[in-house]
C-alpha cells in the first residue's frame, strides 16, 4: 500500500517518445518510492528560480527598452560579486534556452558566422572599428616583461594613474574599466543591473503608479548626464593619456629623438590597452567630426531580408528539390554568403549607432588635437607592439625593418585595419564637403593629416594590408586631382610620392624573401612570383594616377580657364616626376596601354563617320520626323547619332589632348626608353588632327595637338611633319578672317556713305527707306588656344579671337622651323612649306594678321642662306638626328631663332594678361555681389570710404616718391651741397646769437633809464 500510495502521489507518468517506461532513476538497492518528495521539492524549486529568472529578465528588457544600456551606468560601470554572478548565469540560462527552442541549429548558425567573418578583413566600407577592438580570440600578441600583453601587471594602470588619479578619478576608473573588459558590455551590464533595481522598485510603489514615469525620464537624464560627463575626453585627460603610454604629443620636432629613445628605453609603448584606448580616441573623434551614413538600396534590403528568412540549409534543401546542379548550389551558396555578409554588416552598424563611441569630445578643435596627436605617434605605437621583444639591434638591422614591410598579424592587424579605416573615413568625408562649405578649420586639418600620413615610417604599415592601402590611395588619389586647395595639393602628392618610394624600397626585401624561401624550397618560382607582385602593385598606382589626372581633365569641358590650365600644367609636371620615379618597364607598360586606349578612341571616331557625319545625322532624322513617314528610321538615325555625339565627346575632349601632352612632354623620360612609344603617339595624334583639321570650329584642338607634336620632336630630337597641317589650319583661320574684315568694312562704308548719299532726299528716305543699320560690335571674348578647344559663332565672326588663334599658329610654325635649323637639309625643307605661305598669304596681305607670318617667311628664308654656308664645313652626317650644325655660335646669322624668342616671350605676356584679367574679373564679380546685398545709402557710404582710402594711398605714394627724389638729389651733389648746408647753418646760428645780445643790451639800457 505504501508503495501504491507513493505512485499515486507522483501521478501519472510523462508520455512521449523520449519518455521513460522504467519510472525515474534512483539508486541501486534504493527502494522505489524512496526519492519521490524529494524530487518534486526539487522540481518546485527550480520553477521558482526559473519564474524569478524571467521576472528579472522581463524587466531588465523592459527598461533597455526605455533607455539605452551604455547610457544608464552611474555609478556602478562595471559590477563584480553575487550580483554580477547572478545575472551571468541569468544571460546564460536564456540563451541556452533561447538556443534550444530557435529553429534554425547551431551548425548553421556556426556556419553562417564562419562564411562571414573570413570576408570581414577585406570589405571595402573601411571596417568597424568597435567590433574590432578586442581582437581575435586566439590570444595576444605576446607576453612583455610582467605577463601578457594588456595584463593588470604590465605597468600601465599605474602610470595611467599617476597621470589622472588626482584631478579625474572618475574618469580613470571608466578608462580602466573600459580597457579591461571593454565599454559595451559593462555598459550593458550596469545598465542591465540597474535598470532592473530600479524597475523593481517603481513596481514595488503603488501609490506613486502616475509620478513614476517622470522620475525615471529625471533619473535617466540625470544618469546620461553623469555618463556624458564621465566620457568627456578633454586635451587635459588625453594628454594623460598619451603621458601614460609614453606619447608627448606637445614635444617640440627637435627633441623627437630624444623622446624616442626614451620610448625604446621604457618599453611604454609595448601595452596593447594603451594602444587600444588611444586609437579609439581616435575613432571616436572622427566620427563626431565626420559621422558615418548608411545607405541601402532596394535590392540590398531585399536580399538581406531573404538571408535572413532563410538559412543555409533551408536554401540547399531548395536547390536540391528543384535538381539544380553542383555549378548552380555552389553559386547560390555564395550569394547567400554575400547577403549574411550584408546582414551582418548592417547589424554591426546599427549596434555601433546604438552603443556610440567610447568616449565624448567637446568641441571640433580637440577633435583636430586628437587626430593629429594619435596619426603623429601611430608608427610609434604599431613599432612598439610589433618589436617589443628586440631591445637592441644593429644599425643595418634597423633600417633593413624599416624598408621591409611589417608583419601584422593577430591584435595588431585589427588595430591596424581600424587606424586606415578611420583616417580614409575622415579624408573622403572632409573632400566631399567640398571647398566652399568646409571650414577653414577643417581644411587646416586635412592639410596637417595628409602631411602627417606622408610618413614613409607610418605609410608602411597602411601597406602591409592590401585592401586598407587600395582605399587609402583612392581617396589621396581624389584629394591630388580635385582639390582647389593647392596646400592640399601638394600634401596629397607627397603621400603618393613616398608610397611609391616605398614600394620601391620594398621590392628588394621582397625579392631576397622570396629568394630564400626558393633556396629552401628548391626553385626560384618565389623570387620571381615576388617580383610580379611588386611591379603589380607599382603599375596599379601608376594606373590609378593616370585615370585620376584624367578624370580631372575631363571635368573642364570645353573651356577653361587660366587658373584651370596652371593646375593642369602643375599636375602634368607631379605625374612626370613619379614616372621617372617609377620602374622603366613598369612605366612602359602605363605608357602603352594609355596610347593604344587613344587610338582606339580615335579609331571609334573614325568609324562614327568623321566629324561632318553628326551634322547629316541630325539633318536626316530632321527631315524624316517632319515628314513622319520613318518611325523606324528616325530612331535608327538617332541612335546613330547619339552614338557618334559620344565617340565625338570622348576624342574632343581634354582629357585626351592632356593624356597626350603627358606622353609627348615624358618621351625622354627612362633615359631615353620611352623613346619606342614616339610613332604610335605620332599617329594617334596626326590621325586626330587630319579628322578635325577641315572644321574651323576645331581650329584649336588641331593647334594644342599639333603644338604637343611639334614640342615632341623637338625634345626626342626628331622628325615630326607637321607643316602641313599647320597650313592647312592657318589657312583655314586667314580666309575666315579676311571674310570677317571684308564684311566688317563694308558694312562700315555702307554706313557712312548713307548719309550723304539721303541728304537732298532726307523727307523721301523717311517715308518710303528703313534708316540704315549701324555696325555692332560683338561681345566676344578673345578665344585663346590654351583655354579652348571649340569656337563658336560669335568667336568665328570676331577679329580678335581669329588673331589669337593664328598668332598661336605662328608661334607653334616658328618652333617647328627653329627646330629645324640645326639640320643640314633646312633649304630644301622649306621650299614647300614657304611656297604654302606665300600661297596663304597672297590673299589676305593687307590684314594684320598675315604679318607675322611675312616676317616669319623672311627670317626662315634667311636662316636657309646661313645654313647653306655652314652645311659646307661638314665632315659626315649623322643619320637620324635634327641637331646637327652648331647653331649656337652663329645664332646672330640665324633670324629665325630670334623670332622664336619674341614669340614665346609674347607668348608668357599673353598668359600673364589672362591671369590678371580673369582674377580683376572674379574680384568684380565679388563685389558686385557684394553691392547688391546694400541700400543706396551704404553703397554710397562705402563708395566714399573707397574714394578716401584711394586718396591717402595716393598721397602717401606721392610723398614716397618726394622723398626718394629728394634723397638721389643728395646723393648726386655730393660733398659740397652737405659743407654748404653746415655753413649756413652756422651762419643762422650766429646771426641767432647776434640779435639775442642785441637784445639783451637794449633790456639792460632800459632798465637803466627807467631806474633814474
Amino acid at each position: 500500500m505504501a508503495k501504491g500510495h507513493n505512485v499515486a502521489a507522483e501521478g501519472p507518468k510523462r508520455g512521449g517518445p523520449n519518455s521513460s517506461h522504467r519510472g525515474p532513476w534512483r539508486p541501486l538497492g534504493a527502494p522505489k518510492g524512496s526519492r519521490g518528495p524529494h524530487k518534486k521539492g526539487q522540481q518546485q524549486q527550480q520553477h521558482l528560480q526559473q519564474q524569478q529568472l524571467q521576472q528579472q529578465q522581463r524587466k531588465r528588457k523592459a527598461q533597455q527598452e526605455r533607455s539605452s544600456g551604455g547610457d544608464s551606468s552611474a555609478e556602478d560601470e562595471f559590477p563584480t560579486g553575487s550580483a554580477g554572478g547572478t545575472a551571468a548565469a541569468a544571460a546564460t540560462t536564456a540563451d541556452s534556452c533561447s538556443s534550444s527552442s530557435s529553429g534554425v541549429t547551431s551548425a548553421d548558425s556556426s556556419e553562417e558566422l564562419r562564411c562571414s567573418s573570413d570576408s570581414e578583413i577585406e570589405s571595402e566600407d573601411a571596417g568597424v572599428y568597435e567590433e574590432d577592438l578586442e581582437g581575435p580570440r586566439g590570444g595576444p600578441l605576446g607576453a612583455p616583461r610582467g605577463g601578457p600583453l594588456g595584463a593588470p601587471q604590465d605597468g600601465f594602470q599605474e602610470a595611467l594613474g599617476k597621470q589622472l588619479k588626482q584631478n579625474h578619478p572618475e574618469f580613470l576608473d571608466f578608462v580602466l574599466a573600459a580597457s579591461e573588459k571593454g565599454h559595451g558590455e559593462g555598459n550593458s551590464s550596469s545598465g542591465s543591473s540597474s535598470s532592473g533595481e530600479e524597475s523593481a522598485a517603481a513596481a514595488e510603489s503603488n501609490d506613486e503608479a502616475q509620478d513614476a514615469p517622470r522620475q525615471q525620464q529625471r533619473e535617466q537624464q540625470r544618469q546620461q548626464q553623469q555618463q556624458q560627463q564621465k566620457r568627456m575626453l578633454t586635451q587635459e585627460r588625453f594628454l594623460g593619456i598619451c603621458k601614460a603610454v609614453g606619447i608627448d604629443p606637445l614635444s617640440k620636432p627637435a627633441a623627437a629623438a630624444t623622446q624616442q629613445q626614451q620610448q625604446q628605453q621604457q618599453q611604454q609603448l609595448g601595452t596593447l590597452r594603451g594602444a587600444k584606448l588611444l586609437l579609439e580616441a581616435l575613432h571616436s573623434a572622427v566620427l563626431q567630426l565626420a559621422p558615418k551614413q548608411q545607405n541601402t538600396t532596394a535590392a540590398g534590403a531585399a536580399a538581406i531580408a531573404a538571408a535572413a528568412n532563410a538559412g543555409e540549409r533551408s536554401k540547399f534543401k531548395a536547390a536540391k528539390q528543384l535538381q539544380v546542379d553542383e555549378d548552380g548550389a555552389v553559386q547560390q551558396q555564395q550569394q547567400s554568403k554575400a547577403a549574411l555578409k550584408q546582414l551582418k554588416q548592417q547589424q554591426q552598424q546599427q549596434k555601433q549607432r546604438k552603443a556610440g563611441t567610447l568616449f565624448v569630445l567637446p568641441d571640433a578643435e580637440t577633435c583636430s588635437f586628437v587626430i593629429l596627436a594619435v596619426v603623429r605617434a601611430a608608427d610609434h605605437l604599431f613599432t612598439g607592439l610589433s618589436c617589443r621583444s628586440s631591445s637592441s639591434s644593429s644599425a643595418a638591422a634597423a633600417a633593413a625593418a624599416a624598408a621591409a614591410a611589417p608583419e601584422v598579424t593577430g591584435s595588431l592587424r585589427w588595430l591596424v585595419k581600424g587606424f586606415w579605416g578611420d583616417i580614409t573615413h575622415l579624408l573622403l568625408t572632409m573632400r566631399q564637403a567640398g571647398a566652399a562649405a568646409a571650414a577653414a578649420g577643417s581644411r587646416e586639418l586635412v592639410l596637417q593629416l595628409l602631411l602627417a600620413i606622408s610618413s614613409k615610417q607610418l605609410l608602411r604599415w597602411g601597406l602591409a594590408q592590401e585592401a586598407a592601402a587600395r582605399r587609402l590611395l583612392q581617396v589621396v588619389c581624389r584629394c591630388w586631382a580635385f582639390s582647389q586647395e593647392p596646400q592640399q595639393q601638394l600634401a596629397a602628392f607627397a603621400v603618393l610620392r613616398s608610397t611609391l618610394l616605398l614600394q620601391q624600397q620594398q621590392q628588394p626585401a621582397g625579392a631576397a624573401q622570396g629568394t630564400a624561401k626558393g633556396r629552401k624550397g628548391g626553385g626560384g618560382a618565389a623570387a620571381a612570383a615576388a617580383a610580379v607582385a611588386a611591379e603589380l602593385k607599382e603599375q596599379q598606382l601608376l594606373q590609378q594616377l593616370l585615370r585620376s589626372y584624367q578624370r580631372a581633365a575631363a571635368r573642364l569641358g570645353l573651356r577653361r580657364t587660366w587658373r584651370a590650365a596652371n593646375r593642369m600644367q602643375l599636375l602634368l609636371n607631379e605625374m612626370k616626376e613619379l614616372l621617372s620615379l617609377a620602374a622603366a618597364s613598369t612605366a612602359y607598360r602605363v605608357a602603352y596601354q594609355s596610347i593604344r586606349e587613344l587610338a582606339l578612341t580615335v579609331r571609334s571616331a573614325v568609324a562614327a563617320g568623321g566629324a561632318a557625319a553628326p551634322a547629316a545625322a541630325s539633318s536626316s532624322s530632321s527631315s524624316s520626323s517632319s515628314s513622319k513617314k520613318g518611325g523606324a528610321r528616325s530612331k535608327a538615325a538617332h541612335r546613330k547619332r547619339h552614338r557618334q555625339q559620344q565617340v565625338h565627346a570622348l576624342l574632343f575632349s581634354w582629357s585626351f589632348v592632356q593624356s597626350c601632352g603627358l606622353w609627348g612632354s615624358s618621351i625622354l623620360l627612362q633615359q631615353g626608353r620611352l623613346l619606342p612609344l614616339l610613332l604610335p603617339l605620332v599617329s594617334v595624334a596626326a590621325a586626330a588632327v587630319k579628322q578635325q583639321q577641315q572644321q574651323l570650329a576645331s581650329a584649336p584642338f588641331c593647334l594644342n595637338l599639333l603644338d604637343i607634336l611639334a614640342k615632341a620632336g623637338a625634345a626626342a630630337d626628331a622628325l615630326v611633319p607637321v607643316a602641313s597641317s599647320l597650313a592647312a589650319v592657318l589657312q583655314l583661320l586667314l580666309q575666315q578672317h579676311a571674310a570677317v574684315c571684308r564684311r566688317g568694312s563694308s558694312a562700315a562704308a555702307a554706313a557712312a556713305a548713307a548719309p550723304q548719299h539721303n541728304k537732298r532726299k532726307r523727307p523721301a528716305a523717311k517715308t518710303d527707306a528703313a534708316a540704315p543699320q549701324q555696325l555692332k560690335l560683338q561681345l566676344a571674348a578673345t578665344a585663346h588656344a590654351e583655354t579652348c578647344l571649340k569656337i563658336d559663332h560669335a568667336e568665328q565672326n570676331s577679329i580678335h579671337a581669329l588673331e589669337s588663334l593664328v598668332d598661336f599658329g605662328t608661334y607653334v610654325l616658328a618652333g617647328h622651323l627653329a627646330q629645324l635649323a640645326a639640320h643640314p637639309a633646312l633649304p630644301e625643307l622649306l621650299l614647300p612649306i614657304l611656297s604654302s605661305l606665300k600661297q596663304i598669304t597672297k590673299k589676305c596681305a593687307h590684314f594684320g594678321a598675315a604679318k607675322k607670318l611675312q616676317q616669319l617667311s623672311s627670317a626662315a628664308a634667311a636662316s636657309a642662306e646661313t645654313v647653306k654656308r655652314l652645311r659646307l664645313s661638314l665632315t659626315d652626317l649623322p643619320v637620324g638626328r635634327v641637331a646637327v650644325l652648331p647653331i649656337e655660335k652663329e645664332r646672330q646669322q640665324l633670324p629665325i631663332l630670334a623670332f622664336y624668342e619674341r614669340l614665346v616671350k609674347e607668348r608668357q605676356q599673353a598668359m600673364a594678361d589672362g591671369i590678371k584679367d580673369e582674377a580683376a574679373a572674379a574680384e568684380h564679380r565679388k563685389k558686385k555681389a557684394i553691392e547688391e546685398t546694400l541700400t543706396a545709402k551704404q553703397l554710397k557710404r562705402r563708395r566714399q570710404k573707397e574714394k578716401k582710402r584711394a586718396e591717402l594711398e595716393q598721397q602717401q605714394q606721392q610723398q614716397q616718391e618726394q622723398q626718394q627724389q629728394q634723397q638721389q638729389q643728395t646723393d648726386h651733389e655730393g660733398p659740397r651741397k652737405k659743407r654748404k648746408e653746415t655753413s649756413n647753418a652756422l651762419e643762422t646760428k650766429t646771426q641767432a646769437a647776434a640779435v639775442a645780445a642785441a637784445e639783451d643790451a637794449l633790456e639792460a639800457f632800459d632798465s637803466d633809464f627807467s631806474d633814474e
